[in-house]
């Protein structure tokens, strides 16, 4: 087992949001494991840092479906495009 953190993008269904979390291997039996959002060949998602997981959520994720905790964060340019 390692003890480095890392971090997944999650579905939290009491709020019907979606939020980063951040973990350690030991960490995984606390989630449901469905729930990690996965990329197109059907892995979980993993980030080694806070910053490129809050910026996968915003580039993502619908702007309702965010936990505003993360609203705050991260720029993307597609809200200023024409």
């Amino acid at each position: 087992m390692s003890d480095e953190v890392y971090y997944k993008i999650y579905y939290l269904d009491r709020e019907d949001y979606v939020i980063v979390v951040c973990l350690q291997d030991f960490d995984e039996y606390d989630y449901m494991q469905e729930h990690f959002f996965k990329d197109k060949n059907g892995e979980v998602l993993k980030f080694d840092f806070e910053h490129e997981a809050i910026q996968w959520l915003t580039d993502n994720i619908l702007d309702d479906k965010i936990d505003p905790e993360y609203k705050q964060y991260g720029f993307n340019q597609s809200k200023y495009m024409k």
